[in-house]
This record gives structure tokens, C-alpha cells and sequence, in this order.
């Protein structure tokens, strides 16, 4: 048995890679296990998530099953602090006997706050092919705060480091969303032979939400880039 996680922020392509990958038949990934409701690709057959500690979780969905690779979605802010019995989830982790690590990120940090936004005032994080929301003339604009934004870059950042401390060591794979969906067959091949499964030309399960330049979705575009650093807005366009 095989056990992966895919390690990842919000609006980092992490519901697009995770649901491509489940759909490799030498492969099961779940969604966010230690996410407090129960989602459609977070539920482990025969066990009630509710009661069950971050161990039983673990063990239940990455270390048994017919799949010899195994794997979930490590959202790097879950469990939330409210989710006490989760407490010990990232140590239960780390001591999973051969566990490999997917670091998904995002470069233009601008492109994922503005991103997460717009998903929160719709109330759509994942639409699908068919809702409106994918038509441009149906997506919102937002007016972002410099401050806020470099605010939330530093904390995520923080969040980030602190999820690589604790899993520092362990074989590992960086990915980044911009390659991800520019090159999605030579990342996705990148990550089944990691993964040690057949390189199967497997087709992206999600598209990209948003085909607007930020330009266009930012009100005050201008003001908010003259405000941050570049490296934050890198391939804003």
C-alpha cells in the first residue's frame, strides 16, 4: 500500500488534481477527510468520521482497500482548532509507514485571494460544466484591500511552513497550479510515477472557473498592484 497526500491551500487545484487522480484505476484520493461536514469525496465506507479519531480515519481510508494507492486531499488548514478529537491528525500523519507528499501551491497569489473571493460571495467554490457562474457575464467583480491581501499571503505563508516542518523528510513532489493546468499531461505523468502507478493519459476532471484577466475582475486592478510586490502577482494575466 501506497499512502499519499496532496497538501494544499484553497483555490491551489487541489479538487482538480485529486478527483483526476481517483479516476486512475490503480488509485483511490479522497476529498478533505478532516473536513467537519460530510462532502461526497470524504466519506470512508463503514466508518462514521464523526466518532472516529484522525488515526482510525487515516488508517481506514490510506492503509486498506483493494486500490494498493492511496491517497486525500491535506487541506493545510484542516482540521480546524474547533475539531479537538483531530487534534493529532498531522502527527498521525507523518508516522504513516511510506507516505509520499504532494506540495500544491499557487505563484500568482493574487490570482488565488481573488479566486477565493469571488467563490465566497457566490457561495460556488466547485460549479460545475453547466452553472451559470462559468459564463463571464454571470461572475462578479471585487474590490480587494492591499492590506488585507498581503495580511492573508503572510498567514497562509505561516500555515504553509508549518505543515512543511511537521512533514519534512518524507519523499516529496512540488507542483504548482500554473503548470498543473498548463501542462496537465506531463504534470499528471510527473505524479503517477511518483505515485508508482501506470502513466495513463488521464483527462483533467475540472476546467478552469475563471477566463477573465484579473484586470477585468479586480474594480481597482491598478491601485491594488501598484500596492504589493510583483512576486506576488507573478503571471497576473
Amino acid at each position: 500500500m501506497v499512502p499519499f497526500a496532496i497538501v494544499a491551500d484553497l483555490r491551489t487545484g487541489s479538487t482538480l488534481l485529486s478527483t483526476s487522480l481517483d479516476r486512475h484505476p490503480q488509485v483511490r484520493c479522497y476529498g478533505e477527510l478532516f473536513h467537519p461536514q460530510d462532502l461526497p469525496d470524504n466519506r470512508i465506507d463503514g466508518l462514521d468520521r464523526a466518532r472516529a479519531s484522525a488515526g482510525a480515519i487515516l488508517r481506514a481510508a490510506l492503509c486498506s482497500g483493494r486500490r494498493r494507492t492511496r491517497g486525500f486531499k491535506a487541506m493545510s488548514f484542516l482540521p480546524l482548532r474547533t475539531e479537538r478529537r483531530w487534534r493529532d491528525a498531522w502527527g498521525r500523519l507523518r508516522a504513516l509507514p511510506g507516505l509520499r507528499v504532494l506540495w500544491l501551491t499557487r505563484g500568482n497569489r493574487l490570482a488565488q485571494y481573488t479566486s477565493l473571493e469571488v467563490a465566497r460571495r457566490t457561495g460556488m467554490f466547485h460549479p460545475h460544466d453547466h452553472d451559470r457562474l462559468y459564463a463571464a457575464e454571470h461572475r462578479p467583480t471585487v474590490t480587494l484591500d492591499p492590506a488585507e491581501f498581503r495580511a492573508w499571503v503572510e498567514e497562509r505563508d505561516a500555515l504553509l511552513a508549518r505543515r512543511r516542518r511537521q512533514l519534512d523528510g518524507l519523499p516529496a513532489l512540488e507542483l504548482d497550479y500554473e503548470t498543473l493546468t498548463e501542462d496537465w499531461h506531463r504534470s499528471l505523468g510527473r505524479v503517477q510515477a511518483f505515485l508508482e502507478v501506470d502513466v495513463l493519459p488521464i483527462e483533467p476532471m475540472k476546467r478552469k472557473q475563471e477566463s477573465r484577466p484579473l484586470a477585468e475582475v479586480i474594480r481597482n486592478y491598478e491601485e491594488l498592484t501598484a500596492a504589493v510586490p510583483r512576486a506576488l502577482i507573478r503571471s497576473a494575466d
